[in-house]
This record gives structure tokens, C-alpha cells and sequence, in this order.
């Protein structure tokens, strides 16, 4: 509240048209601001890409040279390997032919070898036959001999009847006599053919036993011929297979001697590709460092302007009418969003204390604080941790906190896989564990705070630490398992309820409440305004009444009161981060 006094006299008040000029002034500028610092941010998010990239594809065009050069010895390397499969080519040739001309050899040396062996076993059957006839000789003159022994006996019986007869019988003594001597030499001849024919049967023996391992020989080495005729078939067979395999072999080297150069020249023309993007791309980089440089100039230039505009409404605030409601708020999001969003709910405040209201987004967290201090507001509208900040500077008391889904707090949580074996905080020590984002409250700040406070340091009790950027992929990658555990908060659990089943995840731990948004206004104010403008935010409701569409708007479903002591957990956070 202002006391609207100017050297004792009452300050002249402005009317409508100008305070609206202001009120869409500040709007316009803090909007400028917000597109200007989003915009520096953007340029110089896209300049480091554009350096990453540069040095991305810097390392991209190294790596494509290497691939050249290998591809080059490879290609070289295919050259010599064909030549060397042309020169075994004509060698596999060569000793293809000769193992088909050995199989052959052996085919024809085991044709002859059977001719012997059958000619073997007719000459060893005649050879025997002529064994059994020389024994039939030998019988024969057996027969002989006991025919001349019997002669001589009936020669020497008619000697001695010749004798007898005396001179009669001289005569006939004599033919005695000479059957006698034939009947001797008879005897001496067939002993000596019997001698013969026997010296003859024991060599017609020798023969056929000779013929008898000729024939085994022959046999024997008929069986070692086919089984070296076998071998050699197959070793035959697989030469030719070899040969197949081999020529399939060489035309793969063809192809791929032809993919490799053809590969070559489109790694040689990927590499210009590379060159002509480097190029580009550090051209795009050089004119994204004068976009980031004239994006901080226009930041700069703005943040006079708003400094100048910071005067501006100092002085345009205690002259403005005593029905208005000026109400500042932390640019969280774009302003003409937060304006758009909360501009009704704050009208429909305004109105039921009598007043019009008009709403200023402060520049920069910080600023939200000064505003109040110096009056240009009369109503801060914090988010939790812009109030702590404010409020060590300047002396403020919190007059409402709004509800969101019945609450007006909500908890750090600390959650793992019920699979992963974790079942208490302290069993998440060494393992792999995902926040949020350094700068996030109760994605970081708090659940470190719940970690100190249980006697954990927190910088050295994980394993291996992930920032996941939102609350919804911390809490997927706990789900799936690729973390361990991980940091979330109560709200945002309550919406993957919806779409998961959290049957599976435990909360392992949570932090004590954290207060919501703070709705402040300066200790010194008048403390019937401060208990009327609370007592107006406490009676808003979201269900029924003229408050009900408004405050459905902004998803708050009532406000409580506020007390300070309700953000020391915010205050001890801080310091720890400190």
C-alpha cells in the first residue's frame, strides 16, 4: 500500500490511460526480455552445438581418412590376394589333373593286377594237375617194377628148370637168362624214371607253392590297390570339391576386390561431403557467435530499459488510484502465459476486495523482492524457493500457500525397483542412481537434504550418479530397471500412477513437507489489508461459486494460511548447497 503523499500534500493521481500504459509497458518489456534471454540462451545453445558439431565432424573426417587409408591396403591387400588365387588357381589345376590321372594309373594297375591273378590261379591249377599226373606215373612204375621183379623171379626159376634139363634145356636157359637182365634193367630204368619223377613232382611242388604266394601276393596287393584306389577317388572327390570352393572363393575376391573400390571412391567423395559440411558449418558457427553477441547486447539493452522501467513504476505507483491491486509474480514461464493464466484468478481477488487489479511480472527472480520493498506491488506471488531468497533481504509476511490436488506441499522422494534387491535408503549405497537436474528443488536439492539429514554424504554415496532432466524419466528409468534408484516428488508420482503400474517401486524414503508457492506481502503493510487480502484468498474455492472456473484454471483447489517457519526445510537445502 501506498500512502500516495508527496511533500506532505496528497500525490495527484494518474488516471486509467496512463497506469494501463504502464501496466502494458512493463508486460511488453518483461515479454521482450523474456524472448531476449531465451533467445541468447537458444543462439548459445545452438553455438556450442555448432562448435560440438565442428568438432564432431572434424574427428568424423579423421576417422573417414583412416577408413580411406584401410580401404586402400585392403583393396591393395585384394589385388595381391588375387593374384596369388590366379597363380593357385593354375596350380589347383595341375594337381587336379594329376590326381585324376593317378586315379587312373590305379584304376588300370588294378585291372592288370586282377588279369595276374586270375592268370595265377589257371597256372597253379594246370601246375597241380601236372603233380597228380606225375604221381600217377609214379604208380605206374610201381607197377613196372613188381612186374620186373616178378619177370626175374620166373627167369631165375627157369634157369634153375634149364639146368635140370640139362643140355636140352641150354638153349632155353639162355632166353632165361636175357628176360632176367631185361627184367633187371627194367627195373634199374623205372627206378631211375621213379627217381626222376620224383625230383621233377618235388620241383612241380616248389612251383606250385611259388604260384600259391604269388597268387596271395598278387591278391594281397589287389586288395592294398583298391584300398589306394579308394583313397585316392576320394582325395580325387575332394580336389574337385576344392576346386568348386575355390572358384566360388576367387569370385568373392573379384566382388569384393570391386566392392572395395567402389567403396573407396564413396568414402573419397563422402570425405569432400565432410569437408564442404566443416566448411558450413564453421561459417554457421561464426554467425551464430554474432547472434549470441548481439542476443547479450539486446538482453543488456533490455535490462536498462527495465531498470528504467523499474523507476518508472516506482514513481507511476504512488500515484496510482487506492482501489488498485498491483500484483507481481516470478517469471517461472513466459509472461504473457502467466498473465494469461492467472490474470482471472487475480481480477476475480481483486474484485471481491473492491479493487481492479494489475499484475507485473518481475524481471528476474530476484526482482520480485525489490518490488515489493519499494511498493510498486502489493502482492508478491513467489515460487518457494524466490520467497527464501526474498525474504533475507527484505521483511515480508506469507499470507496464503495455494492447494494443488488437495495439498499444499508436496514430499521429496527417494524410490528404487522392488526387483533390483534395494529395500532400504542405505542399500542404495554404490549404486546407480538418477536426479533430475542440479538446479531442480525436489528433483536434487531436497532429496540431498533427506540423504545429509539421515547421515549420508551425498556426494560420495552413490556409485554412479544420472541427470535425467525430468521427473517422468527418472521415474520410467526406475521402472524399467536401468537405474537403481532415483529422486522424484510427490506430484509427480501421483500422475505416473495414472498411466503405470507403481506396484513395482517402493519409496524408500521421503523429505518432510515442501511448502508450495508463497503468497507475500511486505511486514511493514497495514495489517488490516494484509488480513482482509488473506481472508479473500482463504474464502477462494474451486468448487461452485464465481471463484470455482478460475481457480480450476490455474489447477489450485483452495489456499491455506501461510507461515515462515513452513520453508525452513527450503533455508536448510540452501545452506547445505552452499
Amino acid at each position: 500500500m501506498n500512502n500516495r503523499m508527496k511533500n506532505g500534500n496528497p500525490a495527484p493521481v494518474l488516471d486509467d490511460v496512463v497506469l494501463g500504459a504502464v501496466e502494458s509497458l512493463s508486460q511488453q518489456l518483461q515479454q521482450m526480455f523474456w524472448v531476449g534471454k531465451n533467445q541468447e540462451k537458444a543462439a548459445e545453445e545452438m553455438r556450442t552445438s555448432a562448435s560440438s558439431t565442428r568438432s564432431d565432424m572434424e574427428r568424423y573426417a579423421l576417422g573417414v581418412s583412416k577408413i580411406i587409408e584401410g580401404l586402400s591396403h585392403l583393396s591393395e591387400s585384394c589385388i595381391a590376394m588375387g593374384d596369388i588365387a590366379m597363380a593357385s588357381k593354375e596350380i589347383e589345376s595341375e594337381t587336379r589333373e594329376g590326381v585324376l590321372n593317378a586315379v587312373t594309373g590305379m584304376e588300370r594297375l588294378e585291372k592288370t593286377l586282377d588279369a595276374l591273378s586270375t592268370l595265377s590261379e589257371e597256372h597253379a591249377r594246370m601246375t597241380d594237375e601236372l603233380l597228380h599226373s606225375t604221381a600217377d606215373v609214379g604208380i605206374f612204375l610201381e607197377r613196372i617194377d613188381r612186374i620186373a621183379k616178378q619177370t626175374r623171379l620166373l627167369a631165375l626159376n627157369a634157369s634153375i628148370e634149364a639146368a635140370r634139363a640139362g643140355e636140352a634145356g641150354r638153349g632155353f636157359n639162355v632166353v632165361a637168362q636175357e628176360v632176367g637182365k631185361l627184367a633187371q634193367s627194367t627195373q634199374e630204368t623205372a627206378a631211375s624214371i621213379s627217381k626222376a619223377i620224383e625230383t621233377m613232382g618235388d620241383r612241380i611242388r616248389h612251383v606250385v607253392d611259388g604260384l600259391k604266394e604269388t597268387e596271395s601276393a598278387l591278391s594281397a596287393g589287389r586288395e592294398e590297390t583298391q584300398d589306394a584306389l579308394a583313397r585316392a577317388r576320394q582325395a580325387g572327390e575332394g580336389v574337385m570339391r576344392f576346386s568348386g570352393s575355390f572358384s566360388e572363393l576367387i569370385k568373392v575376391l573379384e566382388e569384393e576386390r570391386t566392392s572395395i573400390t567402389e567403396a573407396v571412391a564413396e568414402t573419397q567423395s563422402l570425405q569432400e561431403g565432410t569437408k564442404a559440411v566443416l566448411s558450413d558449418v564453421g561459417t554457421l558457427g561464426k554467425s551464430l557467435e554474432a547472434e549470441v553477441s548481439m542476443a547479450k547486447e539486446f538482453s543488456a539493452s533490455i535490462k536498462m530499459v527495465a531498470e528504467d522501467l523499474f523507476t518508472l513504476q516506482q514513481s507511476v505507483s504512488s500515484q496510482r488510484p487506492s482501489d488498485e491491486l498491483w500484483i507481481g509474480l516470478t517469471p517461472f514461464t513466459d509472461p504473457q502465459k502467466i498473465r494469461d493464466k492467472f490474470g482471472p484468478l487475480l481480477a476475480e481477488v481483486a474484485r471481491r476486495m473492491g479493487r481492479k487489479s494489475r499484475l507485473f511480472v518481475s524481471p528476474d527472480y530476484e526482482s520480485l523482492g525489490k518490488m515489493l520493498a519499494t511498493g510498486i506491488v502489493d502482492l508478491g506471488w513467489f515460487s518457494p524457493l524466490a520467497y527464501v531468497d526474498a525474504a533475507e533481504k527484505y521483511p515480508l509476511r506469507p499470507l496464503a500457500i495455494p492447494c494443488v490436488k488437495g495439498r499444499p506441499s508436496y514430499q521429496g522422494l527417494v524410490i528404487a525397483n522392488k526387483q533390483s534387491g534395494v529395500g532400504a535408503l542405505e542399500q542404495l549405497k554404490g549404486k546407480r542412481f538418477a536426479f533430475v537436474d542440479p538446479k531442480s528443488g525436489s528433483g536434487y536439492l531436497y532429496p540431498r537434504l533427506l540423504l545429509q539429514e539421515k547421515g549420508f554424504d551425498p556426494d560420495h554415496f552413490f556409485g554412479e550418479i544420472l541427470f535425467l532432466g525430468s521427473h517422468d524419466k527418472v521415474i520410467q528409468a526406475v521402472f524399467e530397471g536401468n537405474v537403481d534408484g532415483g529422486a522424484t516428488y510427490t506430484d509427480a508420482w501421483d500422475d505416473a500412477a495414472k498411466t503405470m503400474d507403481l506396484r513395482r517401486l517402493e519409496i524408500l524414503a521421503r523429505t518432510e513437507d515442501i511448502p508450495k508457492d508463497a503468497l507475500a506481502v511486505p511486514a511493514s503493510v497495514d495489517a488490516a489489508f494484509a488480513a482482509a487480502l488473506a481472508e479473500t484468498f482463504l474464502g477462494m474455492k474451486s468448487e461452485g461459486g464465481e471463484s470455482g472456473a478460475v481457480m480450476k484454471k490455474v489447477s489450485i483447489d483452495a489456499f491455506v494460511k501461510a507461515d515462515d517457519a513452513q520453508y525452513n526445510v527450503l533455508r536448510r537445502a540452501k545452506a547445505m548447497n552452499r
